[in-house]
């Protein structure tokens, strides 16, 4: 059965439940009140949803099938109740005579006579009324009368249009077959011919170096993210399994949908939205030769900016991150991409189980200003406080400081404690937060201390801010050589303050509402407006700072990506005693999700490499084992004794 006869056949049943409702209410309706209250009742929805959908009763009928069900199921037993009760009452003076048939000798009523006009046609349904025997012949009395509310309905549901509900919904196809649009990261793209597609392009999208397919990423016109209701792709196994579908705002990282998709069995999972008041739905169908169609709502905040989609691999189902070790030649083949766009909630059968929980959500944000709006708003009027202050023309200042020279960056994991960083003495060094705690700072003398901490000066809420005086103490004592950076949000306090001489502070603006890299899926490199949080200074300072430095050669030490976490209550580690860090950390169940496996601080280190990469920057980790993989290796006692390359 297809779509449209599916449709047709669910509102002939809804149109024969109202029918019947409506030949039971007329025939008791001089006698039960609450019948006639229950008519008005549903005249009153009528007209109600008439208003709100332009007078449409199929997307009437089709949006409150469920509720008519259960208000059919509290009449049906009503019915039989007052039945029961008023067999042996009198019959109303208002009722309408009609003379009883005689009965044969068997006791059965002759059959009647054929009326002059056939009586519609009535569609038997599943969930049967109930009609009492005792109460059959004050029914058939009432016959006559039912045909007039029978007719009502079916000319009504008659001149009901199936393909104005269905035009609301606008299918857009993307056109695969336009490979150069495509942008692949880790991966090739290719048409290939498919038997499967009889002829009809296919795209074959492949792991081109064996370090995990990253993905593809698909650009969709002119769709908006405020028009954009559903995806659907039809996608087909190729070496990759497991597969992630994210539906973005081109631009913004931080409007966005996603589900994973299990390629060979059609599981789907982590189906989620960055927007607060949606969560989005994927269904799978499987189709021939292990083709599966996946149908993803992708509910997005309210914006005019186009969208664009993207497919990476994942190296397991409920995986957070993308395959970083793969097969040359493995990943998955696209027969086709569709986009769906509408003004308003669709509401056929095809459509209802994958929209109805955002329809709703989405009228609501249409006319309401978005979190995030409000939050660009707020980063608007922070980059504009930054810029007037005259913070940035000094950072502008610096830009291409350290061209051809390059740079280590240390981080505060325990592995530094077996290495001597006294070999970067002439070397162009970044620290951060608590390495004023190194036993051998004087002598290590760090260029560059970058402190994106905010719980250094009392927190991101402080209304009134103070540095750590443990912190402030040591650096005070030890650090006056460093190239201080801070968070502008401290400049005020700094300055008024003289807890350090001017020229040795300078300022990056890091403020909320901040975004996060893993979430954006970039980074933003462009020191003149707000760091992107990458969950450590090293990522959200340092690196960027040194770009700008024009350094091209980095090395970090001491990036261990383990704090050591086996209890609530166990201390973290660093490479000094944890009584020492005086500040207050993050809770230990958001550093588990953090710091996890596949967590968000390896996307966003992932994020950094491959932005890194396209800036001509090379990146290598010289840490004494830990958890980094995302770099490439190298032994830092070989490394800190030869001469620096060419950038």
């Amino acid at each position: 059965m297809s779509d449209d006869e599916q449709v047709r056949s669910a509102l002939r049943d809804i149109v024969d439940y109202e029918r019947q409702i409506g030949q039971l209410l007329n025939k008791i309706n001089t006698y039960s009140a609450t019948i006639d209250g229950q008519n008005k009742h549903i005249q009153e929805l009528e007209k109600k949803c008439a208003k709100l959908y332009d007078g449409d009763l199929f997307s009437f009928f089709i949006r409150n099938a469920e509720q008519q069900q259960r208000q059919i199921d509290r009449v049906n037993a009503l019915l039989v109740r007052l039945l029961d009760n008023k067999e042996s009452e009198p019959a109303s003076p208002h009722a309408e005579k009609a003379e009883t048939p005689a009965k044969d000798k068997a006791g059965k009523a002759p059959a009647a006579e054929k009326k002059p006009e056939a009586a519609p046609e009535v569609i038997t349904v599943t969930k049967e009324l109930p009609k009492p025997a005792k109460a059959a012949a004050a029914l058939d009395h009432a016959a006559a009368r039912l045909d007039q509310a029978a007719k009502a309905i079916g000319t009504a549901a008659a001149e009901t249009k199936p393909s104005k509900v269905e035009q609301r919904l606008r299918t857009i196809n993307v056109d695969i077959t336009e490979v150069t649009q495509f942008h692949a990261s880790r991966a090739s793209v290719e048409k290939i011919v498919d038997a499967d597609t009889k002829g009809a392009g296919v795209l074959r999208v492949r792991d081109t170096k064996g370090q995990g397919l990253h993905g593809v990423t698909i650009p969709a016109g002119s769709v908006s993210a405020l028009a954009l209701r559903l995806v659907t792709l039809v996608l087909k196994d190729d070496g990759a399994r497991y597969v992630r579908i994210r539906v973005r705002q081109r631009g913004s990282g931080s409007n966005n949908a996603i589900c994973s998709v299990d390629l060979r069995d059609g599981s789907v999972c982590n189906v989620a939205s960055t927007r607060a008041d949606a969560s989005g739905d994927a269904q799978v169908r499987r189709l021939a030769n292990r083709w599966l169609e996946i149908a993803f709502s992708a509910p997005l905040q309210p914006s005019a900016e186009t969208v664009e989609l993207q497919i990476i691999t994942l190296p397991k189902f409920n995986a957070n991150s993308s395959l970083k070790a793969g097969v040359p030649g493995k990943g998955f083949l696209i027969r086709s991409v569709s986009l769906a766009t509408a003004d308003e909630p669709i509401a056929t059968a095809k459509e209802k189980p994958i929209v109805a929980k955002q329809a709703r959500a989405t009228a609501k944000a249409v006319v309401a200003t978005t979190k995030a709006q409000r939050e660009e708003e707020r980063r608007q009027q922070n980059r504009k406080a930054y810029l007037e202050s005259g913070a940035y023309d000094r950072i502008a200042a610096l830009a291409g400081l350290h061209a051809g020279r390059r740079a280590f960056i240390i981080g505060n994991g325990p592995s530094i404690n077996g290495q001597d960083l006294t070999l970067l003495q002439n070397e162009i060094t970044f620290v951060t937060n608590w390495f004023v705690n190194h036993p051998r700072f004087t002598e290590i003398n760090p260029a560059y201390y970058c402190v994106s901490s905010h719980e250094m000066f009392g927190g991101w809420n402080s209304p009134a801010p103070s540095a750590n005086p443990d912190w402030l103490k040591a650096m005070t004592a030890l650090a006056g050589r460093s190239h201080k950076i801070f968070s502008f949000r401290f400049k005020d306090y700094i300055d008024i303050s003289r807890i350090f001489p001017a020229g040795e502070c300078d300022y990056l603006l890091f403020d909320r509402p901040k975004q996060l890299v893993d979430a954006r899926g970039d980074i933003n490199l462009d020191l003149s407006q707000a760091m992107d949080d990458g969950y450590t200074g090293i990522i959200t300072f340092c690196l960027p700072l040194a770009l700008h430095l024009g350094i091209r050669e980095i090395y970090l030490i001491g990036c261990d990506c383990d704090y050591g976490l086996a209890t609530p209550e166990a201390p973290k580690k660093y490479f000094y005693d944890y009584s020492r860090h005086t500040t207050s950390t993050t809770k230990y169940d958001s550093l588990k999700r953090i710091w996890a496996d596949d967590g968000p601080i390896f996307q966003a280190y992932q994020v950094v490499a491959e932005r890194f990469a396209a800036a001509g920057a090379r990146i290598v980790n010289c840490t004494a084992g830990g958890r980094l993989e995302v770099f490439p290796r190298a032994r830092y006692e070989t490394v800190v004794g030869r001469n620096a390359i060419a950038a």
